[in-house]
């Protein structure tokens, strides 16, 4: 399952977060080409997928009508939910819905991306090229060493869990919604021995443990009579 907002889609439209919420079809559809390539993805794993198209307050008919629209173009369901306005029953609405939907005769299984006993670098490359859409993957002197280090410790055999930014198929974050042929760069690589990964560090991205811009902290007071 595949979950998507119209907000969202016209953010990758070009949409400022403060405009989110005012209808624009133009931006929905240019955004479109973002969770185009997110089904095409999916499809590399050779398994079905659905579109749970969570609405907001602010979405409108109109807009989800598109989305729905495309998604039916590329060959795949969506079902808006009415989770955030209906709470646990518009999930188990739109559970029941994708439920009703035809499935294949049989259970399919899903295929890896790659071999994980391929070098680290060939992981990095097919991951970046064939699911993000770049056209190549550069490393820094410090990643090189790291990768170097991680394959002479025996770690060169675990899968990859990329880090990066979540607004862009790329690692850019202002990139437009569909960008292809574009250049990842890999700053770092971290070995995550106790879950079992190779992470490298793509673009400018805060790891965690971090803040967000604006630390829930700062919105909280002390009840001065209550205290007492």
């Amino acid at each position: 399952m595949l979950v998507a907002t119209a907000r969202a889609l016209k953010y990758h439209g070009g949409v400022p977060m403060s405009a989110v919420d005012h209808e624009d079809l133009p931006a929905i559809k240019r955004g479109m080409a973002n969770l185009e390539k997110h089904v095409e993805d999916i499809h590399l794993f050779g398994v079905p997928v659905v579109v749970a198209l969570n609405r907001f307050p602010s979405d409108t008919d109109a807009e989800l009508a598109a989305i729905v629209e495309h998604c039916a173009e590329l060959g795949v369901p969506a079902v808006p939910r009415q989770r955030l306005r209906r709470g646990r029953r518009g999930r188990r609405e739109a559970g029941g819905d994708a439920r009703r939907r035809p499935r294949p005769a049989s259970r399919p299984s899903s295929r890896p991306l790659y071999d994980w006993a391929a070098p680290v670098k060939a992981k990095i490359h097919t991951i970046a090229t064939r699911m993000y859409g770049a056209e190549r993957v550069v490393y820094t002197k410090r990643a090189d060493g790291q990768i170097a280090q991680a394959e002479a410790l025996g770690y060169g055999g675990l899968p990859i869990c990329m880090a990066k930014t979540q607004r862009s198929l790329s690692d850019d974050p202002p990139s437009s919604a569909g960008p292809r042929d574009f250049t990842v760069t890999v700053g770092e690589v971290r070995i995550s021995g106790g879950r079992g990964f190779l992470v490298p560090i793509t673009g400018d991205i805060l790891t965690m443990p971090g803040l967000p811009r604006v630390p829930s902290a700062e919105r909280i007071d002390v009840d001065a009579d209550r205290a007492e």
